[in-house]
Protein backbone atom coordinates (compact mmCIF):
# COMPACT_ATOMS: atom_id res chain seq x y z
CA UNK A 1 0.00 0.00 0.00
CA UNK A 2 1.53 3.53 -1.11
CA UNK A 3 1.87 6.15 1.39
CA UNK A 4 -1.20 8.46 0.05
CA UNK A 5 -2.99 5.06 0.52
CA UNK A 6 -2.28 4.36 3.99
CA UNK A 7 -2.67 8.60 4.53
CA UNK A 8 -6.17 8.68 2.76
CA UNK A 9 -7.68 6.00 4.95
CA UNK A 10 -6.06 7.62 8.27
CA UNK A 11 -8.07 10.64 7.22
CA UNK A 12 -10.60 8.84 6.53
CA UNK A 13 -11.17 6.56 9.68
CA UNK A 14 -10.37 9.88 11.66
CA UNK A 15 -13.13 11.33 10.06
CA UNK A 16 -16.02 8.51 10.26
CA UNK A 17 -14.42 8.77 14.32
CA UNK A 18 -15.51 12.29 14.84
CA UNK A 19 -18.85 12.58 12.71
CA UNK A 20 -19.98 8.92 12.36
CA UNK A 21 -18.66 6.19 14.63
CA UNK A 22 -16.70 6.80 17.57
CA UNK A 23 -15.70 3.01 18.15
CA UNK A 24 -12.56 2.48 16.69
CA UNK A 25 -12.29 -1.23 16.39
CA UNK A 26 -15.59 -1.26 14.53
CA UNK A 27 -15.07 2.22 12.52
CA UNK A 28 -12.17 0.22 11.27
CA UNK A 29 -13.76 -2.91 10.40
CA UNK A 30 -16.42 -1.12 8.38
CA UNK A 31 -14.13 1.00 6.47
CA UNK A 32 -12.03 -2.30 5.24
CA UNK A 33 -14.52 -3.88 4.18
CA UNK A 34 -16.00 -1.23 2.33
CA UNK A 35 -12.29 -0.26 1.01
CA UNK A 36 -12.25 -4.45 0.00
CA UNK A 37 -15.79 -4.12 -2.26
CA UNK A 38 -14.55 -0.79 -3.72
CA UNK A 39 -11.91 -1.99 -4.65
CA UNK A 40 -13.63 -4.86 -6.97
CA UNK A 41 -14.32 -2.25 -9.18
CA UNK A 42 -10.45 -2.31 -10.91
CA UNK A 43 -11.05 -6.13 -11.56
CA UNK A 44 -13.42 -4.74 -14.51
CA UNK A 45 -12.56 -3.80 -18.04
CA UNK A 46 -12.59 -0.07 -16.90
CA UNK A 47 -10.29 -0.50 -13.57
CA UNK A 48 -7.39 0.59 -15.19
CA UNK A 49 -9.22 3.96 -16.53
CA UNK A 50 -10.76 4.46 -12.67
CA UNK A 51 -7.70 3.54 -11.37
CA UNK A 52 -5.86 6.57 -12.99
CA UNK A 53 -8.98 8.60 -11.88
CA UNK A 54 -8.32 7.87 -8.33
CA UNK A 55 -4.33 8.81 -8.89
CA UNK A 56 -5.33 12.08 -9.96
CA UNK A 57 -8.33 13.45 -8.09
CA UNK A 58 -7.56 11.80 -4.66
CA UNK A 59 -3.87 11.19 -4.91
CA UNK A 60 -2.89 14.33 -6.25
CA UNK A 61 -5.90 17.23 -6.27
CA UNK A 62 -6.95 15.72 -2.52
CA UNK A 63 -2.96 14.94 -1.40
CA UNK A 64 -2.17 19.08 -2.33
CA UNK A 65 -5.42 20.27 -0.09
CA UNK A 66 -4.53 17.98 2.65
CA UNK A 67 -0.72 19.36 2.47
CA UNK A 68 -2.13 23.13 1.85
CA UNK A 69 -4.29 22.74 5.29
CA UNK A 70 -1.74 21.08 6.86
CA UNK A 71 1.21 24.22 6.16
CA UNK A 72 -1.18 26.72 7.81
CA UNK A 73 -2.02 24.66 10.44
CA UNK A 74 1.95 24.73 10.77
CA UNK A 75 2.08 27.64 11.06
CA UNK A 76 -0.93 28.76 13.38
CA UNK A 77 -0.85 26.03 14.85
CA UNK A 78 2.27 24.58 16.10
CA UNK A 79 4.70 27.35 14.91
CA UNK A 80 8.35 27.80 14.24
CA UNK A 81 9.59 28.06 17.77
CA UNK A 82 8.35 24.89 18.90
CA UNK A 83 9.08 22.92 15.97
CA UNK A 84 12.75 24.26 16.83
CA UNK A 85 12.43 23.24 20.31
CA UNK A 86 10.95 19.76 19.82
CA UNK A 87 13.64 18.96 17.06
CA UNK A 88 16.18 19.48 19.47
CA UNK A 89 14.26 18.03 22.75
CA UNK A 90 14.04 14.58 20.41
CA UNK A 91 17.58 14.69 19.45
CA UNK A 92 19.65 15.98 22.53
CA UNK A 93 21.63 13.51 23.94
CA UNK A 94 22.74 11.71 20.26
CA UNK A 95 26.02 10.82 19.81
CA UNK A 96 26.62 13.62 16.67
CA UNK A 97 24.36 16.53 17.90
CA UNK A 98 24.67 15.96 21.91
CA UNK A 99 23.04 19.50 22.20
CA UNK A 100 20.57 18.36 19.67
CA UNK A 101 19.88 18.77 16.20
CA UNK A 102 18.81 22.01 14.44
CA UNK A 103 17.32 23.11 11.14
CA UNK A 104 19.80 23.79 8.34
CA UNK A 105 20.20 26.04 6.74
CA UNK A 106 17.67 27.87 8.96
CA UNK A 107 16.62 30.64 6.04
CA UNK A 108 15.31 28.08 3.31
CA UNK A 109 13.62 26.08 5.89
CA UNK A 110 11.49 28.74 7.01
CA UNK A 111 11.05 29.36 3.45
CA UNK A 112 10.06 26.20 2.91
CA UNK A 113 7.73 25.91 5.83
CA UNK A 114 6.45 29.40 5.79
CA UNK A 115 5.63 29.95 2.03
CA UNK A 116 6.31 27.01 0.17
CA UNK A 117 4.09 24.63 1.71
CA UNK A 118 1.20 26.41 2.75
CA UNK A 119 1.05 28.77 -0.92
CA UNK A 120 2.75 26.54 -3.27
CA UNK A 121 0.18 23.66 -2.66
CA UNK A 122 -2.65 25.67 -2.48
CA UNK A 123 -1.74 27.22 -5.77
CA UNK A 124 -1.22 24.14 -7.21
CA UNK A 125 -4.34 22.78 -6.13
CA UNK A 126 -6.63 25.93 -7.65
CA UNK A 127 -5.00 25.73 -10.70
CA UNK A 128 -5.20 22.41 -11.49
CA UNK A 129 -8.92 22.09 -10.26
CA UNK A 130 -9.82 24.80 -12.96
CA UNK A 131 -7.56 22.85 -15.44
CA UNK A 132 -9.88 20.00 -14.73
CA UNK A 133 -13.43 21.78 -14.81
CA UNK A 134 -12.02 22.91 -18.81
CA UNK A 135 -10.34 19.58 -20.06
CA UNK A 136 -11.02 16.34 -18.72
CA UNK A 137 -8.49 14.05 -17.43
CA UNK A 138 -6.66 12.44 -19.70
CA UNK A 139 -9.53 12.79 -22.66
CA UNK A 140 -11.74 9.60 -20.87
CA UNK A 141 -15.30 10.75 -20.98
CA UNK A 142 -17.40 12.20 -18.89
CA UNK A 143 -18.55 8.76 -16.98
CA UNK A 144 -15.14 8.17 -15.92
CA UNK A 145 -14.37 11.31 -14.66
CA UNK A 146 -16.70 11.24 -13.16
CA UNK A 147 -15.72 9.08 -10.42
CA UNK A 148 -12.56 11.14 -10.19
CA UNK A 149 -14.79 14.50 -9.01
CA UNK A 150 -17.17 11.93 -7.06
CA UNK A 151 -14.02 11.07 -4.69
CA UNK A 152 -12.87 14.55 -4.58
CA UNK A 153 -16.14 16.04 -3.48
CA UNK A 154 -16.66 12.87 -0.79
CA UNK A 155 -12.46 13.80 0.26
CA UNK A 156 -13.20 17.80 0.72
CA UNK A 157 -16.18 17.24 2.19
CA UNK A 158 -14.84 15.12 4.68
CA UNK A 159 -12.26 17.63 5.88
CA UNK A 160 -14.65 20.59 6.06
CA UNK A 161 -17.20 18.32 7.73
CA UNK A 162 -14.29 18.30 10.77
CA UNK A 163 -14.33 22.00 11.47
CA UNK A 164 -17.31 22.53 13.38
CA UNK A 165 -15.56 19.72 16.06
CA UNK A 166 -12.36 21.97 16.45
CA UNK A 167 -11.58 23.21 20.13
CA UNK A 168 -9.03 25.07 21.62
CA UNK A 169 -5.13 24.31 21.50
CA UNK A 170 -4.55 21.47 24.52
CA UNK A 171 -0.60 22.53 23.75
CA UNK A 172 0.89 24.14 27.20
CA UNK A 173 3.20 27.43 26.67
CA UNK A 174 6.32 26.58 25.36
CA UNK A 175 7.87 27.89 28.19
CA UNK A 176 5.76 25.52 30.83
CA UNK A 177 6.25 22.58 28.30
CA UNK A 178 7.80 19.71 30.67
CA UNK A 179 9.27 18.57 26.92
CA UNK A 180 11.18 21.40 26.08
CA UNK A 181 12.77 22.50 29.81
CA UNK A 182 16.34 20.64 29.14
CA UNK A 183 16.86 22.78 25.54
CA UNK A 184 15.88 25.99 27.23
CA UNK A 185 17.73 25.04 30.30
CA UNK A 186 20.95 25.06 28.28
CA UNK A 187 20.46 27.79 26.38
CA UNK A 188 19.78 29.41 29.49
CA UNK A 189 15.92 30.47 29.26
CA UNK A 190 14.06 30.22 32.31
CA UNK A 191 10.46 29.64 32.09
CA UNK A 192 7.92 32.09 32.60
CA UNK A 193 4.94 30.03 33.83
CA UNK A 194 2.73 29.60 36.81
CA UNK A 195 5.44 27.71 38.83
CA UNK A 196 8.14 30.16 38.26
CA UNK A 197 5.96 32.98 39.26
CA UNK A 198 4.79 31.39 42.71
CA UNK A 199 8.49 30.93 43.12
CA UNK A 200 9.44 34.47 42.28
CA UNK A 201 6.87 35.49 44.91
CA UNK A 202 8.03 33.32 47.73
CA UNK A 203 11.70 34.11 47.16
CA UNK A 204 10.55 38.09 47.33
CA UNK A 205 8.42 37.08 50.22
CA UNK A 206 11.78 35.37 51.85
CA UNK A 207 13.51 38.52 51.10
CA UNK A 208 10.84 40.44 52.83
CA UNK A 209 11.29 38.61 55.90
CA UNK A 210 14.53 38.77 56.49
CA UNK A 211 14.88 42.51 55.73
CA UNK A 212 12.66 42.84 58.56
CA UNK A 213 13.97 40.45 61.15
CA UNK A 214 17.62 42.47 60.64
CA UNK A 215 15.56 45.55 61.06
CA UNK A 216 14.62 44.24 64.48
CA UNK A 217 17.89 42.85 65.70
CA UNK A 218 19.03 46.44 65.00
CA UNK A 219 16.00 48.37 67.02
CA UNK A 220 17.27 45.63 69.89
CA UNK A 221 20.42 46.20 69.95
CA UNK A 222 20.21 50.13 69.82
CA UNK A 223 17.48 49.62 72.83
CA UNK A 224 20.23 47.58 75.16
CA UNK A 225 22.79 50.28 74.09
CA UNK A 226 20.93 53.16 75.20
CA UNK A 227 19.32 51.73 77.65
CA UNK A 228 15.62 52.16 76.54
CA UNK A 229 13.25 49.34 77.05
CA UNK A 230 12.80 47.49 73.89
CA UNK A 231 9.91 44.56 73.44
CA UNK A 232 12.07 41.36 71.74
CA UNK A 233 10.25 39.30 69.95
CA UNK A 234 10.89 35.89 70.53
CA UNK A 235 8.99 32.86 67.73
CA UNK A 236 5.21 34.51 68.33
CA UNK A 237 5.08 34.56 71.90
CA UNK A 238 4.84 37.16 74.26
CA UNK A 239 7.45 40.01 73.94
CA UNK A 240 9.41 39.98 76.86
CA UNK A 241 9.70 43.32 78.37
CA UNK A 242 13.41 43.65 79.79
CA UNK A 243 15.29 46.83 81.55
CA UNK A 244 18.93 47.68 81.73
CA UNK A 245 19.69 48.92 85.12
Amino acid sequence: MSVVSKSFNVYIVHALRVVVCPNMKICSQKLFVSVFLLGLIFCTRKGTQVLDMIDMYVGTMLLLFICCCEGFIFNFGLGWKRLTLALRAATIGNKGFPKGRSLFPNWLCRLDLHVTVPIGTGFLFIYQFVNLARNPYGGYPASTNGWGWALLIVGLAIAFSTIWKREESQLPPIEDDPRFQEVLNAEGIKGEGKNDETARDGKDNAEVGKDNAEDEFVDNEAGELDGSEKPIDVGGEAPVVEAVA
